[in-house]
């Protein structure tokens, strides 16, 4: 009788026994089930917010916007800069005819080049050369409609550079418009809408004109192939 209670005694420490150790195992298996959930949960939302960075852009740096021209030293003039080399993005010309009371008064040349055309360490996108009188370039690195007073102002901050150097019609312009006294004519035309608003557009024929008498404006063809 003693050694059947024994055994049995025996028996039933080994069935605790192997119930706590499959207690251990079941708990394990659900500790690892909730440590590979919890993983791929970090994944995904990992994922998500590195999704969300590149479609909204977030944690990036700021790109700095590009430049049109390189710095020169000389700021832009009405948003028109003054670029190293000349733009043929936007390459266009206009002439333009003066007049102070019925005397016709030449365009300086050398007008948006600091320094001179030999000298200039940049161009205006806006200017006159040498061997072009009464021609106006526009040469852009973009396309973009100008005007006429923008490149009258051009010529006022390079009038020391000019050839002949100085801006005496601009002041004088400048007092007559004060007074209702400048006319202006585009492409043979009456312009009736402030002269500074003429836009610098292919080919225009420009005239402006101060005082009286007023001159009929000359037609202009002579554009040999620009």
């Amino acid at each position: 009788m003693g050694r059947q209670r024994e055994r049995r005694k025996q028996r039933q420490q080994q069935q605790r026994q192997e119930q706590r150790q499959h207690r251990q195992q079941q708990a394990r298996g659900g500790f690892d089930r909730w440590t590979i959930i919890a993983g791929a949960v970090v994944i995904v939302l990992v994922i998500a917010i590195l999704g969300y960075m590149g479609v909204s852009g977030a944690g990036k740096p700021t790109a700095t916007a590009p430049t049109a021209t390189p710095s020169t030293g000389f700021k832009p003039i009405d948003g028109v800069g003054c670029g190293t080399m000349e733009y043929q993005n936007y390459h266009i010309h206009q002439h333009i005819t003066l007049y102070d009371h019925g005397n016709q008064v030449p365009l300086p040349a050398e007008i948006g080049m600091p320094g001179g055309e030999s000298q200039a360490p940049c161009y205006y996108w806006i200017h006159v050369h040498l061997n072009d009188p009464g021609i106006i370039h526009v040469e852009s690195p973009v396309a973009k409609t100008f005007h006429l007073g923008n490149f009258f102002d051009i010529w006022k901050a390079t009038a020391q550079w000019t050839s002949p150097p100085g801006d005496a019609y601009l002041m004088a312009l400048g007092k007559a418009a004060s007074r209702g006294q400048v006319t202006a004519f585009v492409n043979g035309k009456r312009w009736r809408g402030d002269y500074r608003s003429i836009p610098l557009v292919a080919h225009a024929v420009i005239t402006i004109e101060i005082g009286q008498p007023v001159i009929p404006p000359k037609p202009f063809t002579n554009w040999q192939g620009q």
